[in-house]
């Protein structure tokens, strides 16, 4: 928030155009961590492992953040504007990896750890994206789908190696 603060009040004094964007949990091929790291351990361990299971954090895959990164930069009335890039997919974690087992139709065990006290749930509005035209396109069951397979076409080209 300060660093949005810091920008707002350059654009006051200095005239500078800016627009921040504020991009939510990403998710997709060759990323390592978050919804990734869930799957590689559901994979490796049959476990997955679950930090504050009834914390919602709000998704998008990594092909619409792209899209709408490149949708708002290059459009002008986006200048001086703050934007949410996220999606319609605000889910808990416990409900993440119950989709993830159902996806690797595999009997897989979860283990509850007690969260951080300082997180908070994260569900952003999608008001002002929407008004502006931009929407995330790709489901999050979609996305999942996409990201499981590549994890599984990943590994067994390693254990090739």
């Amino acid at each position: 928030m300060l660093g949005e603060e810091l920008v707002k009040h350059a654009h006051k004094i200095y005239k500078l155009d800016y627009t921040i964007l504020r991009i939510s949990n990403i998710y997709g091929p060759d990323y390592k961590r978050g919804i990734n790291a869930m799957i590689k351990t559901g994979i490796d361990e049959k476990k997955i492992y679950i930090n504050d299971r009834m914390r919602f954090k709000n998704f998008i895959y990594v092909d619409d953040v792209i899209e709408l990164l490149d949708t708002i930069i290059n459009d002008n009335n986006s200048t001086n504007q703050i934007f949410n890039i996220c999606s319609n997919d605000t889910l808990s974690l416990e409900d993440i990896a119950k989709k993830i087992s159902t996806h690797l139709k595999s009997d897989i065990g979860f283990e509850f750890l007690p969260g951080n006290e300082l997180e908070t749930d994260y569900r952003p509005s999608l008001k002002k994206s929407n008004r502006f035209g931009y929407h995330a396109k790709i489901s999050f069951d979609e996305g999942l789908s996409n990201t499981i397979k590549w994890q599984l076409n990943h590994q067994k080209s390693q254990k090739v190696k």
